[in-house]
């Protein structure tokens, strides 16, 4: 997956819904000359870094992120932006992610009152507790998962990653295990023999794991320039150090 670029256009709608970081649904014209539909947040440089790193590392494992995007919003078009200003100085650096048109978890459970089934059935559930381990996101909620009509589980709202939104360096442990919303909402309820299958499909995302690249993927996402070099380095040691214990890791969830 590479970060796309582009504008915002006019009509940046907000959403009622209740966020750590507001967000705007609206238009988007990149700079490949594509309009997309999508979602805007305001993110400050590490939540930025985080949602823009995370989506290139799953796009290389087979993980279903949607596409990203950096945008610039400009004041004609919205002054609610304020966070990270845009190189040119003629607004600021919105993330973008485009509309997977499919409801979250949450939406689905309070129309249909229980988990769906076609989310504990999914491969997709295996490989998120196998991801989610590796880059220790401790923010996976049943609104940060959407499942299409399809099927499909994607994952979205990467913030919170590598420990949380304003992680420290010195706090990153290879080796250790973070709170995950998954054993209190998930985890629960799915069978033994849906635990082994999910376990089984995270022993295979460790296999691409092991052949990622991960300072490549740093590149792509703009690492250095919005953590910081030393920042960047301490998190590509983290992460090639930590394939090795995620199966140990995840199994515990």
């Amino acid at each position: 997956m590479s970060v796309l670029t582009g504008r915002a256009l006019v009509g940046l709608e907000p959403l009622s819904t209740k966020t750590f970081n507001a967000v705007y649904r609206g238009d988007v014209l990149l700079d490949n000359g594509e309009i997309e539909r999508g979602f805007l947040k305001d993110l400050d440089h590490r939540q930025l870094a985080n949602e823009l790193l995370v989506a290139v590392l799953g796009h290389a494992l087979g993980v279903s992120i949607p596409q990203v995007a950096l945008v610039l919003v400009t004041p004609d078009i919205s002054n609610d932006f304020k966070k990270v200003p845009h190189k040119s100085d003629q607004g600021y650096v919105a993330f973008f992610s485009y509309d997977a048109s499919a409801p979250t978890v949450a939406q689905i459970i309070a129309a249909g009152g229980s988990l769906p089934p076609a989310l504990k059935a999914s491969p997709a559930t295996g490989r998120m507790y196998g991801f989610d381990t590796w880059v220790a996101n401790v923010d996976r909620h049943r609104n940060n998962i959407l499942l299409s009509g399809s099927g499909t589980a994607y994952l979205i709202d990467h913030g919170h990653c590598f420990t949380g939104h304003n992680w420290q360096k010195e706090k990153l442990n290879a080796k250790q295990a973070y709170p995950s919303p998954l054993v209190q909402w998930l985890t629960p309820e799915l069978s033994d023999q849906e635990k082994a299958e999910a376990m089984s499909d995270a022993l295979k995302l460790v296999e691409r794991m092991v052949r990622t690249d991960v300072h490549k993927a740093m590149v792509e996402a703009l690492s250095v320039e919005l953590y910081g070099s030393e920042d960047s380095d301490a998190l590509l040691g983290f992460l090639e150090g930590r394939v090795e214990h995620v199966e140990k890791l995840a199994a515990a969830k």
